[in-house]
């Protein structure tokens, strides 16, 4: 079985991927050292508060939720890497989403992810705003990839 603990199926780094190769393995955000990033490529590490709606209904259980748990895994729906993740709710219960992006979590903590992805989704997806965050980190993105979204090192 091959190894998914990295985004892109375990093959390099998110930030690390083309375009195409990123979009090729999932639609969904990823999991990538412990971190989910959403369809909106906002990080939300495990443990950290989290929202969710289906289908833009609000689902049913107590406040706060917590984001237990997320891993990528590979789904013979779509033939794609998908993010299943488990929260957890005040109450204790809780649930398993195997297609995590269906339900569309984000953050407690911060929405702007989101706004800014609704501003500009072609230069703002997830994809995009991983490969940013990396770069603002210091971590090493081939230029190859910075190309793809007109990013320039600063």
């Amino acid at each position: 079985m091959m190894d998914v603990a990295k985004c892109g199926a375990g093959l390099k780094e998110p930030w690390k991927l083309t375009k195409d190769e990123y979009e090729s393995i999932t639609n969904s955000g990823c999991v990538y050292d412990g971190i989910y990033y959403n369809g909106y490529g906002e990080p939300i590490p495990i443990g950290s508060g989290i929202d969710m709606n289906f289908a833009g209904q609000p689902i049913k259980a107590p406040y706060p939720w917590r984001l237990k748990m997320a891993k990528n895994e590979f789904s013979t729906v779509n033939y794609k890497y998908n993010v299943m993740i488990m929260v957890e709710y005040s109450n204790g219960r809780t649930d398993v989403y195997p297609m995590a992006h269906w339900y569309s979590p984000y953050g407690t903590n911060d929405k702007k992810y989101f706004n800014e992805f609704l501003s500009d989704p072609l230069n703002n997806g997830p994809h995009a705003r991983i490969v940013r965050q990396a770069l603002e980190d210091g971590k090493s993105v081939p230029e190859e990839v910075l190309a793809e979204y007109n990013i320039e090192r600063k």
